[in-house]
């Protein structure tokens, strides 16, 4: 695969870092084949997806890092598990869950991941009014509130409801995204 492919599937390899404590595991240990470790990727998904085919339950977790990664995406014009990387990392810091962001760097290393590529400083075009904008039509958006997937244990996300203004906020305590 391109190397842009190769990144942005090792983007998504972290999400479900983070979402299952098994993958978490087998990225730590670092002997498993990039291409098993993609299968046990699919795998978990399916088993999600089998059990909460509607998402009405679990398989909302799936979103771990979409809401800002999809308005990434879109803003940058970058790959989609890319900006799934950076909507995470971003998130992370931005809510100042030290140690998913301390988890984020270990599992990012583990897979040889190039973090220069999710630093929003390394992007010249980045528009923040079209970033807010995007942000503003998410589709997990309930009402007033963005269902934000978060991760402070691995294994175990949960959804923290919060509107966008009070994320923004949060989001602009990070350099990158002042205005």
């Amino acid at each position: 695969l391109p190397s842009q492919d190769m990144l942005s599937g090792k983007g998504e390899i972290i999400k479900y870092g983070f979402l299952s404590s098994e993958i978490n595991e087998l990225i730590h240990k670092g002997n498993l084949p990039l291409e098993d470790l993609v299968l046990k990727c699919a795998h978990y998904k399916q088993e999600v997806v089998n059990r909460d085919p509607f998402e009405q339950g679990e398989r909302i977790h799936l979103n771990l890092g979409h809401t800002l990664g999809h308005a990434l995406e879109f803003t940058l014009r970058i790959p989609h598990g890319l900006a799934v990387a950076m909507g995470i990392k971003y998130l992370f810091q931005g809510l100042e869950l030290k140690e998913s962001v301390k988890e984020f760097e270990r599992l990012a290393k583990k897979l040889d991941f190039d973090q220069e590529k999710i630093d929003l400083a390394n992007y010249a075009r980045f528009d923040r009014q079209d970033f807010w904008a995007t942000m503003a039509h998410d589709k997990k958006r309930q009402e007033n509130d963005l269902k934000l997937i978060v991760v402070e244990e691995i294994g175990k996300p949960t959804i923290r409801p919060m509107p966008l203004n009070q994320l923004r906020h949060r989001l602009e305590t990070i350099t990158v995204f002042k205005g």
